[in-house]
């Protein structure tokens, strides 16, 4: 179930339609349950917005010019009947850009790495992964939506992979040393 709350089966190409029906019919109802949860979210969504750890009201304001604005505790996008949520989607974007270098650059001066490529991305699974060899950082968009602290841990923990690829004593040491919190914004991450 996508983001949209449509329904997307991938097989392998010589799985049959008939095992590939069998498969959705088996599992209809979890199905079912996962586009009606998507919808509620999708409904929220339009109304208030996660932003920075906080929720926002979105409010919508026909208009003859596109602007995304914060208000109090009001997310104002002036746009066309209609086409509000690109608008929003990509003011998100910019906004992640813009926090995320600044925790990127803060830890590329503290520990001297120049990270090649920094990629923001939608991801289903994980806030954050690296390549280490390569210094590539990917982190997800929708980490917008958690406290400035829950960010910047998620970027400490890609970091410290390039002196620790795994997840072992050594690695938490490193981070806890760093910031000795993290706990508590792991927490936080994991209440999604």
């Amino acid at each position: 179930v996508d983001g949209n709350c449509k329904v997307r089966l991938s097989t392998p190409k010589r799985l049959s339609y008939k095992r590939a029906h069998d498969f959705i019919k088996k599992n209809e109802e979890w199905i079912k349950n996962r586009v009606k949860e998507c919808k509620k979210r999708l409904e929220k969504q339009k109304e208030t917005l996660l932003y920075l750890g906080d929720e926002f009201k979105i409010v919508l304001i026909e208009s003859g010019f596109e602007k995304v604005e914060l208000k109090d505790k009001s997310i104002c996008i002036y746009s066309k009947k209609g086409e509000h949520f690109n608008l929003l989607e990509e003011w998100k974007r910019d906004r992640a850009c813009e926090i995320f270098k600044k925790f990127v650059e803060k830890y590329e001066e503290l520990f001297d790495i120049k990270v090649k490529v920094v990629r923001i991305k939608p991801m289903k699974t994980k806030w954050g992964s690296c390549n280490y060899k390569k210094r590539y950082i990917n982190l997800n968009l929708y980490l917008i939506h958690k406290s400035l602290n829950a960010i910047e841990s998620v970027i400490l923990h890609e970091f410290a992979h390039f002196f620790h690829p795994n997840h072992s004593k050594e690695f938490y040491s490193f981070i806890r040393n760093i910031m000795p919190e993290y706990k508590k914004y792991e927490l936080e991450l994991k209440g999604d």
